[in-house]
C-alpha cells in the first residue's frame, strides 16, 4: 500500500498505530525503549523510497520486523543475553540513520541533517549506555549519576559526526559510505565502553584497529569510485 499514492497516508496511519498497539502491550517499561522505538518505525519509511529493488525492499521490511520483535523481546525481558540482544539493535538502528543521512546531498543539506543525526543518535546513545552496559549490577538511577551517559553519548555522536562529514567527501556510494560508518562508529563506541568498563587494554585496541583496517580495505575494494 505505501508504494501507492493515494493509499500512502492511509498506510503509513495504519503502520504507526499497529506499532504503537504492539509495543504497549503490555503497558509496562513504556519509557525504557522509547527511542529505539521512534527511530525503528520511523527510520524504514525514509530508506524504503530510496530502494528501488523490489527484493531490497523486502530484506528492508524484513530486517525491520525482526528488529521489533528484538525491541519487544527486551521491552518485555522474553530474552536472555539482553545485552548482546541492545547492541545489535542499537547498531542496526544507527545504521538506519547512517543510511537516511547519505541518501541525500551531504554538501547541501549537512548542517540540518547534522542536526537531526545529532539529536536521534544521542537518545539512542543514552539508552544503550544507560540500559546495558554501564554498571549493569546498579540501579539505573545511580548508573546515570556516576557516569553521565547524556554527556557521553553528545561526545560520542559530535565525533561520529566529523566521521560523516569525512566520509561524505568520498564518492563511494551511500550504501557503502553507511557501511563505513558503521564499522567506524562500532570501534569508536566499543573502545569508549570498555574504557568505562575498565576491560580496554593494549589487545583490545590493536584488534579494533586491525577490524576498522581490514573492514575499510574491504568497503573500498567493493565500491565503484564515481564522483
Amino acid at each position: 500500500l505505501s508504494m501507492v499514492s493515494e493509499w500512502a497516508p492511509i498506510a503509513v496511519l495504519f503502520y504507526f498505530g499497529v506499532a504503537v498497539f504492539l509495543y504497549s502491550l503490555p503497558p509496562l517499561h513504556l519509557s525504557r525503549h522509547w527511542f529505539s522505538f521512534l527511530v525503528l518505525i520511523s527510520a524504514p519509511l525514509a530508506v524504503l523510497p530510496a530502494l528501488t529493488s523490489l527484493a531490497a525492499q523486502f530484506v528492508l521490511v524484513g530486517a525491520s520486523a525482526l528488529l521489533f520483535a528484538v525491541l519487544l523481546g527486551l521491552k518485555n525481558f522474553f530474552l536472555i543475553q539482553r545485552e548482546r540482544w541492545h547492541y545489535l539493535l542499537q547498531f542496526a538502528l544507527l545504521y538506519f540513520l547512517f543510511l537516511i543521512f547519505f541518501l541525500t546531498d551531504t554538501a547541501n543539506y549537512f548542517f540540518w541533517k547534522s542536526i537531526g543525526f545529532f539529536l536521534a543518535a544521542s537518545f539512542l546513545l543514552r539508552e544503550f549506555f544507560s540500559v546495558s552496559f554501564l554498571n549493569a549490577n546498579l540501579p539505573l538511577g545511580k548508573r546515570e549519576k556516576n557516569h553521565k551517559p547524556g554527556l557521553i553519548a553528545a561526545f560520542i555522536v559530535l565525533v561520529m559526526i566529523e566521521l560523516l562529514w569525512a566520509i561524505g567527501l568520498l564518492p563511494i556510494g551511500f550504501v557503502n559510505s553507511a557501511n563505513l560508518a558503521l564499522i567506524a562508529s562500532f570501534v569508536l563506541i566499543d573502545l569508549i565502553r570498555r574504557h568505562l568498563d575498565k576491560t580496554l587494554s593494549r589487545r583490545v585496541i590493536l584488534g579494533e584497529v586491525s577490524v576498522l583496517v581490514i573492514a575499510s580495505i574491504l568497503i573500498f575494494a567493493a565500491s565503484r569510485w564515481s564522483i
